[in-house]
């Protein structure tokens, strides 16, 4: 084998520009805590930082999809076989509400009952950055839809880059505004506002560059309406337990409750999500 820089010049400019992309998410990921030292003081740094890694643990089980998805988005683009990358990417949409709007409207319930036990009684400030930032779940979960499984999949990968830098943007001057009189509040709110921009961004550049069309905007819908149950649900539980109980208690009559409402709704994933575990305990026994 030689090696060879033939070809390379076809390669090298989608290439920077996913790198420029790469760098412009890593600054803006970093931009809010490094504001917010510069700012404010480090109280509100505590703050943030504890309720953006809480909240990223979760995003974690959103996000995962996209690593999946995208290989086969690239492989129906190439064969041509557009009708399946439609489905595709409506299964995706569909399971991302599912898990991060539930995921975001039970983090709000929870808060302020779970900061005080999990990260400590000083940390009852961090209540409302965590109400306010769980949003991220459900923004950032869904630009892997448009962004990273459709978008740079299919070969968009300037506006891809356009949309984040829009969100940097965005978020550094909403930070200079909002830190000084919100602290870790106004760093949440940035945050939060700026990947709703970046969805935004992607999902019209979705619309005007790709033959992909999201024909189950209903099962938003259905989710919203089922984690709507939770608000009842923690009232209930508060008057009844406290402490870890509590948690646990409103963790699990939670998602059952949900899970048998989206039944009931006929949400998308709901038989998709109940074959999947039905074949994995098959395959265990």
């Amino acid at each position: 084998p030689r090696f060879t820089l033939k070809g390379l010049n076809a390669h090298l400019h989608p290439v920077l520009v996913l790198f420029s992309a790469s760098i412009a998410i890593s600054v803006y990921t970093v931009l809010d805590t490094i504001m917010l030292g510069f700012m404010s003081d480090y109280l509100q740094v505590g703050y943030y930082s504890s309720t953006s890694h809480l909240s990223k643990t979760l995003l974690a089980l959103v996000t995962s999809l996209s690593v999946v998805a995208m290989p086969r988005m690239s492989y129906y683009k190439e064969t041509g076989n557009m009708r399946e990358l439609n489905n595709l990417a409506n299964k995706s949409l569909s399971f991302v509400s599912y898990f991060a709007i539930p995921m975001a409207v039970g983090i709000v319930c929870l808060s302020p009952t779970f900061v005080p036990l999990f990260f400590g009684g000083l940390f009852y400030d961090a209540i409302i950055p965590l109400q306010i930032i769980c949003f991220l779940i459900i923004a950032i979960g869904m630009n892997n839809i448009t962004g990273v499984q459709i978008l740079v999949a299919l070969g968009h990968d300037k506006p891809f880059f356009y949309s984040v830098l829009m969100g940097t943007v965005f978020n550094f001057l909403a930070n200079l505004i909002l830190i000084p009189k919100l602290g870790a509040i106004g760093a949440s709110i940035a945050s939060v506002v700026a990947e709703f921009i970046i969805l935004f961004v992607t999902a019209r550049y979705v619309y005007n560059k790709t033959d992909i069309r999201f024909n189950q905007l209903s099962d938003i819908v259905k989710s919203i309406f089922g984690s709507l149950i939770f608000i009842p649900l923690y009232v209930l539980c508060k008057c009844l337990f406290h402490g870890w109980v509590l948690v646990c208690v409103f963790s699990v009559m939670g998602a059952v409750l949900f899970c048998a409402i989206e039944a009931i709704l006929k949400h998308s994933s709901s038989n998709l999500i109940l074959n999947t575990v039905l074949s994995t305990l098959k395959i265990k026994k």
